[in-house]
């Protein structure tokens, strides 16, 4: 039975283009006292990049608070990828783990990387602390108290927080439960063309190629009671910004790729807009205040947050009107998913997932709590394809 993981693809993207509509404003009668917007925010500063090859061009970071469920996802995220994916291609894989559990991982990959992964480059991973993504996450943080800051609202600040530490123009998003489904290249997960400064910021060396990631895009449903909508509202309400929601599809979740220029200037764009010191702390604030109220409402916290990582990036991006210059929206990423109990006990992963033609990337929702060691039991057998595997 082949099921698609409850995502459409969007195909023409200026049909999402209706100016019929009225723009959304923000609350002011919601916003706590302190973080009152200046007049103007520093204008786009895209950055400066010296790409001589492709190899340069995209990394890869992975979140990861190491129990034993999530090391065994990661461990067949390795697998896949030193089969299906050409890891030269990759300039770095970055892993970013909470500071207590940071030597945990470094041994986890050291021992993975002889034992099980032949030939995968050792150079290509690092393994750091969120801490030095944003002194916020820091063990001694007052931001530590998870009860106001859950661990998956970390992990969506490390998603955007890191792009400091990145190296390349754009970076791959994976959680540990992703995994390979196609044999891939880096490049291809770009759209590549002749360079254009006017229609594209990320160019090589020689300025004549331009590269724009491939994403996937989901539909909005739109309607209050779609609770997807509401990340994307509440996130112009915490950006404080004008939104004319025209569009029909936008970026979803997980795995995604970001340009770091994006990343690093809504963190400017924030400092310079609320006059704070870090942008960090800022969204951490706003999220515990839409929390507690959240609470006082009975509320679901995670169907009505401040922000969410994807949501927050998106509507900066199409504020700035950049969006466009560095993602181009294709059907590549991710086309199945197993996303319920249901949809695991009915999967065919050989057909529905690893000989499926499109979607270069999969996973099985971590959530629902199944070993690691059984789906990859159900993935092996996919492994004797010699079409799918690396030669």
């Amino acid at each position: 039975m082949r099921w698609v993981g409850g995502v459409l693809w969007c195909l023409v993207w200026g049909f999402a283009r209706t100016q019929a509509q009225s723009p959304w404003r923000y609350p002011d009668a919601n916003w706590k006292e302190g973080f009152r917007p200046t007049a103007d925010a520093a204008k786009f500063q895209p950055g400066r990049w010296d790409l001589i090859s492709g190899r340069e061009v995209l990394s890869i970071l992975l979140p990861v608070v190491p129990n034993h469920l999530e090391i065994g996802y990661v461990r067949n995220q390795l697998r896949t990828f030193h089969s299906l994916f050409d890891l030269e291609s990759i300039a770095a894989w970055l892993i970013v783990t909470p500071h207590e559990h940071l030597q945990t991982m470094q041994r986890f990959f050291c021992y993975e990387l002889h034992k099980d992964l032949p030939g995968m480059r050792a150079d290509l991973f690092q393994v750091v602390e969120d801490g030095q993504c944003a002194p916020e996450l820091k063990p001694d943080s007052m931001y530590k108290d998870l009860t106001l800051w859950p661990g998956w609202t970390r992990q969506q600040v490390v998603k955007l927080a890191c792009a400091h530490l990145i190296k390349t123009p754009f970076y791959l998003v994976l959680d540990a439960d992703v995994f390979a489904a196609r044999r891939a290249h880096a490049l291809d997960l770009f759209v590549t063309d002749s360079c254009d400064h006017q229609a594209h910021h990320i160019c090589d060396t020689q300025q004549r190629i331009s590269y724009r990631c491939k994403n996937d895009c989901y539909p909005m449903a739109g309607g209050e009671e779609d609770w997807h909508m509401r990340w994307w509202r509440n996130s112009a309400e915490t950006l404080q910004l004008d939104v004319l929601f025209d569009w029909e599809y936008a970026i979803g979740v997980t795995p995604q790729i970001l340009a770091t220029d994006i990343s690093l200037q809504l963190g400017q764009y924030i400092q310079n807009r609320f006059q704070v010191d870090s942008w960090v702390a800022y969204l951490l604030e706003v999220f515990a205040d839409r929390n507690q109220r959240n609470w006082d409402a009975n509320h679901e916290l995670q169907h009505d947050p401040a922000w969410t990582e994807y949501s927050i990036y998106y509507v900066f991006a199409q504020h700035a009107q950049v969006f466009e210059k560095y993602h181009a929206t294709s059907i590549v990423l991710q086309e199945s998913a197993v996303w319920t109990q249901e949809q695991y006990d009915e999967w065919e992963p050989c057909q529905d997932t690893f000989d499926a033609d499109s979607g270069y990337l999969s996973l099985v929702q971590s959530n629902l709590k199944i070993p690691a060691e059984a789906v990859w039991a159900r993935m092996q057998p996919c492994w004797h394809s010699t079409k799918k595997l690396r030669q």
